[in-house]
């Protein structure tokens, strides 16, 4: 589940400037010492200037890859739910932190920052299968 919520998605989403079922949304991974800036973190183009998105290396490719949104209504707990298709990356070999989901723009400038999901502990594999598995009650939550 999303730990850190950039706040200009908060306004864009407000305004109806992100539409996760018709956008594409996409998810890079990021390195163990990214501490995300809900304040300053606002376009893809911060996190390359910041150094911190992992290079790409076998299936992973710098900018991420592209997710299905699934949306819907908890009416039990009232709180409205955004999930995703899982991202598998085969045969990887890479050292991440944490994931950012963010909108795909026409330049990375134009490619809004949404959230930042840390995995707790850094998570590596060495030419095996790399899964980001989103939690079963959303990777965000809005009640």
């Amino acid at each position: 589940m999303a730990n850190a919520v950039y706040n200009n998605y908060k306004r864009i989403a407000l305004q109806g400037q992100i539409d996760v079922e018709t956008d594409t949304i996409n998810v890079l991974l990021m390195n163990g010492t990214y501490v995300p800036d809900i304040d300053n973190d606002v376009y893809y183009s911060d996190i390359i200037l910041s150094g911190n998105e992992l290079p790409t290396a076998g299936n992973y490719i710098t900018s991420g890859s592209t997710v299905t949104a699934i949306t819907s209504a908890d009416n039990t707990n009232n709180y409205g739910v955004l999930n995703f298709t899982d991202v598998v990356y085969a045969n990887a070999t890479f050292e991440t932190g944490g994931a950012i989901v963010y909108k795909k723009g026409g330049t990375p400038e134009t490619s809004p920052l949404m959230f930042f999901v840390d995995f707790g502990v850094a998570r590596s594999t060495s030419s095996e299968e790399f899964k980001i598995a989103w939690n079963p009650a959303g990777a965000l939550q809005l009640s």
